[in-house]
């Protein structure tokens, strides 16, 4: 009872300190940012200066902005405009998201309709929780938003965020309280909500939500009027949401949809998740495949689809995997090609395209080799003019990369020394990682293993998670049938089980790790098991395997494998394979008809 009285008077307290923010001076204006859509020219048919696209705002939740991210880079990519606006924030209207004025927000929307590319026929909103709130009231209140995408979206009005006893609104339209559902005072739930979000142990406020929805007079106050909405409904909710009850409001606003007989598209998804989809990676990817899809159908852009008749060279309605692939390595050229464009324009100051000796990064000099680091200036150190020590090229290697002598260096000169240089310093690697292998991977995956250090690995060792060797490999090692498995018969075991050889990180170049992921035959791809003992078969140490070198005794594999490794049939395996192996992979997982080709929505999951 003490604790329970000592809890009402802090929320006592808490309300009768607290003032509602005013909407003067810096509180009035709502942090936001536009990011334009990226248009590449050779998609575009016409003038691309009177072109113009749909922009879509997008709306955070209780966490505040939508901060830039992947989703905003891809509908950037794709064609729309996206805009964020903070309505909540520590710095911009509102501490405690309450008398939010939703029509100053909308002038922030109708000041980018401004602008000559935007499409007004096409203004959408994206909200997740309490934005997702804000997306429905704003279309519900504005016709010229053509469309709403809600992810864990309330079918009411809920009051102002702060649980205490004094009720607000969260919005306000036209002067007037949007009217809301207010959280429930005194009761145990909202108590204990109130005591776990002090404690700050638990993101849990479906408790308290669950119950002020059981006020039915004040639910029904406060539904937001769907059916007033001028355009497309979708609606993602969590099975576990932790905010709310987000799938039981979904439906909510569908059924009330039905009723009024909206006569524009809606739909409603659910997924697994518990916080805004982001403990279940694979539903996000889901969910968001999904608004991609509704998006790009709801406001089609006449951009992507001209991209993607590009890539639909036979103009048949579908990429197929060749067409997938040649698109693919196109993208992947035009992205080094410009990673060296980059690097070259950082040493080329002038903008000529070209580098002479004096924009060659200069190297600094030092009187005698004794110099260290050190706090105490060194009189022995020659200072230099301000040099660009971005520039790969230095004046001592000027002369490597100026291939015809005429004291200038182009950009063809610098991007084939680079590529000649990665390709000379993967020889050299490829030679030297067999005797790192045998030196130390081996050996620290047998003390990973071994236990009580008794120079074996018997079977309860073998099936340990950090070892993780299957009895069937366990069977192989073990040579001499004694039950347990020796240094050497572990290094003796064919090339095609190096995953047991090696231990969990690899050495592969200098200050430089590659991670196994996985360990076990049944989830470890085939082609990572030859990446993983290439050094091993490749007798020739020319970064490749052939069908003796594969299906060597100390090898392993079978040249059925070894044809399902060479995805290019020409007699070898190596890393082109695998890039080809990994693109065809992203074909089928994008192909769910599995009909060898990808329609239009099912492109746009990769692109």
């Amino acid at each position: 009872m003490k604790k329970t009285v000592l809890i009402f008077l802090v929320l006592l307290l808490t309300a009768c300190s607290q003032r509602s923010p005013t909407v003067e001076g810096e509180n009035k204006r709502f942090a936001n940012k536009f990011y334009p859509a990226k248009i590449e020219t050779r998609y575009v048919k016409g003038d691309i200066t009177a072109q113009k696209y749909p922009i879509l705002f997008l709306f955070g939740g209780y966490e505040g902005g939508w901060r830039e991210d992947e989703h905003v880079q891809k509908l950037q990519k794709l064609g729309y405009h996206v805009v964020s606006i903070t309505f909540y924030d520590k710095k911009g209207f509102s501490n405690d998201l309450a008398n939010v004025n939703i029509d100053e927000i909308k002038k922030i929307i109708e000041s980018y309709k401004r602008y000559s590319s935007v499409d007004t026929n096409f203004v959408g909103i994206i909200g997740q929780g309490k934005g997702a709130e804000l997306a429905l009231l704003m279309a519900s209140y504005y016709p010229d938003i053509k469309m709403v995408v809600g992810m864990s979206t309330p079918h009411v009005s809920f009051q102002s965020s702060r649980a205490t006893l004094a009720t607000e609104p969260s919005w306000i339209h036209r002067g007037e309280e949007v009217p809301y559902v207010a959280y429930p005072k005194l009761s145990l739930t909202s108590l204990k909500t109130v005591f776990r979000l002090m404690r700050r142990k638990i993101n849990d406020y479906r408790d308290i939500h669950d119950v002020a929805l059981e006020d039915i007079e004040a639910v029904e106050n406060a539904r937001i009027k769907v059916e007033n909405i001028d355009g497309d409904i979708f609606l993602v909710s969590l099975q576990s949401d932790g905010m709310w009850n987000s799938v039981f409001m979904g439906k909510e606003i569908m059924k009330r949809l039905k009723e009024k007989s909206f006569k524009h598209r809606y739909a409603h998804k659910s997924y697994k998740g518990n916080w805004f989809l982001s403990r279940e990676k694979s539903e996000e990817k889901k969910a968001w495949s999904d608004i991609y899809r509704f998006i790009t159908t709801s406001f089609k852009v006449p951009y992507t689809k001209n991209i993607f008749s590009t890539i639909d060279i036979n103009r048949d309605n579908g990429i197929s995997l060749e067409e997938f692939i040649s698109f693919i390595e196109k993208e992947e050229e035009k992205n080094r090609r410009t990673s060296m464009s980059r690097m070259f324009l950082r040493c080329d100051t002038n903008h000529d395209y070209q580098i002479d000796f004096s924009e060659a990064r200069m190297p600094i000099i030092y009187k005698s080799d004794s110099y260290y680091s050190s706090d105490i200036p060194n009189p022995n150190y020659i200072p230099l003019p301000p040099v660009n020590y971005a520039c790969m090229i230095s004046q001592n290697n000027f002369k490597e990369y100026d291939v015809d002598s005429d004291n200038l260096v182009t950009f063809n000169e610098f991007s084939k020394h680079l590529e000649d240089g990665i390709k000379s310093n993967d020889d050299i690697i490829s030679a030297n990682r067999l005797e790192v292998y045998k030196n130390n991977s081996a050996n620290d995956r047998f003390k990973q293993c071994d236990k009580n250090s008794d120079s074996k690995i018997d079977r309860k060792e073998a099936m340990l998670e950090i070892c993780h060797i299957d009895k069937f490999v366990f069977a192989i090692a073990d040579k001499n049938k004694n039950g347990s498995i020796a240094l050497d018969e572990l290094v003796a075991l064919p090339a095609k089980y190096a995953q047991y050889r090696h231990p969990f990180e690899l050495p592969y170049r200098e200050n430089e790790i590659v991670c196994i992921e996985s360990y076990t035959p049944e989830t470890t791809e085939l082609y990572e098991l030859l990446l993983y003992s290439i050094e091993e078969c490749d007798k020739n140490y020319d970064s490749k395997l052939d069908t003796l070198e594969a299906t060597a005794k100390e090898c392993g594999f079978t040249e059925e494998e070894f044809l399902e490794a060479d995805s290019n049939r020409d007699g070898h395996f190596e890393y082109k394979d695998i890039e080809l192996i990994d693109k065809i992979k992203r074909f089928n997982r994008v192909d769910k008809d599995g009909s060898g080709k990808l329609e239009f929505y099912e492109w746009i999951e990769v692109y």
